[in-house]
């Protein structure tokens, strides 16, 4: 903050408050600060069924894209879909589009490159097309969960004061997440 224009910060607000109050209001004071730090994080964990609903569209729509009988289009028809999830995501962790926006797009077009390569199944007829939709459905339900619990923790380390500025997105901790989300 600045002192010299008379500026002062929430953090120092809540030590002078502290300062100035009766000895015997000084604890019941904190623990107000922290009952409501506590509720904003709870707050986060109460998300849980609305981003379940999000996930479970995305998902149904990505097992159908995935039936698509045509080798390899389907990934491209994944993108807007994987996408939509994750901005709906982020709204609903008052997560700005600009905070995610260069993180996003290369995750979701490299998970849409892995989905590409097993495309290449459906050259067998209807076996193809049941293992891609199961697949896609798969990569779309494991990204969600794995972009939900990234939001999550970004929503829960600004609560606590931390600035989190990239959700890490990153392909390599996707992939073990994907595989333990594959083999629950």
């Amino acid at each position: 903050s600045d002192r010299r224009s008379g500026a002062m910060g929430c953090r120092e607000l809540v030590e002078l408050s502290y300062r100035l109050l009766p000895e015997a209001c000084r604890e019941s004071f904190l623990e107000a600060q922290e009952i409501h730090r506590d509720a904003r994080r709870e707050a986060v964990l109460e998300r849980r069924p609305k981003a379940a609903a999000i996930i479970a569209a995305a998902t149904a729509a990505a097992a159908g894209i995935g039936a698509i009988p045509i080798p390899i289009a389907d990934a491209a028809l994944l993108i807007p879909v994987q996408t939509g999830m994750i901005a709906s995501l982020a709204a609903l962790h008052g997560i700005g589009s600009e905070a995610i926006g260069h993180a996003v797009l290369p995750f979701v077009a490299r998970v849409a490159g892995l989905y590409a390569a097993s495309s290449l199944l459906k050259w067998f007829p209807v076996f193809g097309s049941v293992v891609n939709a199961t697949v896609a459905a798969g990569l779309t339900g494991a990204m969600g969960w794995f972009v939900h619990s990234r939001f999550s923790a970004m929503a829960i380390a600004r609560i606590d004061g931390h600035i989190v500025a990239d959700p890490g997105l990153d392909l390599a901790a996707f992939r073990e997440y994907y595989r333990a989300y594959r083999d629950q």
